[in-house]
């Protein structure tokens, strides 16, 4: 597959992501683990949230490429930025909006932003332009504690939580739900994707990216 046509799928991909966290965040139920610790390092720190989002990411990024390189590409650097531009820009947009937690309005949403940051997600890792720094962070724990990819997400989904809660990040209900679904939709965005490049011929991806989707979709 031609690597320009992917570097645009993985712009839209963020730009999706970025749209569907602002709209969680937004809904105030409470966003997926990771972005919980972004959105607590923004509220600790004053960072605007896709700031936030980056400058942990780029923490993320040191200390595994320390650990290990063989799986960074420019891609990645290319995914933080675009998805914290993309963060920045839609919380701004929704900011002046007012929608209660925990009502129809708030549920509907929430279930949007959700959707729309599971498929962003999904389409930005089946590019395989470079994992994003959470997948690295996945494998350097697969390598070096020996343990399988699904337990090594279910560690770093917990960490991230509680230390997003702590920090005054959005925790709630609905990060319990991003856990619970948000996989399924990766998994199911990434089967289409599959399908759909397999049929033009430009199906295929690495192991990493194949045990990631795996992961990804056990919630």
């Amino acid at each position: 597959m031609c690597k320009s046509i992917r570097t645009v799928r993985l712009l839209f991909g963020n730009l999706a992501a970025g749209l569907g966290v602002a709209l969680c965040t937004k809904a105030g139920m409470g966003v997926d683990p990771v972005s919980a610790l972004y959105d607590g390092v923004h509220k600790i720190i004053g960072l605007e949230m896709g700031t936030a989002s980056f400058v942990v990411n780029m923490l993320i990024l040191v200390v595994c490429t320390l650990l290990n390189r063989k799986y960074l590409k420019w891609g990645t650097f290319l995914s933080m930025l675009s998805f914290a531009v993309s963060l920045n820009t839609f919380v701004g947009l929704v900011s002046p909006f007012t929608v209660e937690p925990y009502t129809v309005s708030g549920y509907l949403l929430f279930l949007a932003g959700m959707f729309l940051a599971g498929a962003g997600f999904s389409t930005v890792v089946f590019q395989d332009l470079g994992p994003n720094c959470a997948d690295i962070l996945l494998e350097v724990l697969k390598d070096k504690a020996g343990i399988s990819m699904k337990y090594a997400k279910i560690s770093v989904d917990l960490c991230c939580t509680v230390l997003g809660f702590l920090m005054g990040g959005a925790v709630g209900l609905g990060t319990v739900l991003c856990v619970c679904g948000m996989g399924h939709i990766y998994n199911r965005v990434f089967c289409i994707w599959q399908q759909a490049t397999s049929e033009n011929g430009g199906g295929k991806r690495n192991a990493f990216t194949e045990e990631s989707f795996r992961a990804g979709s056990d919630g």
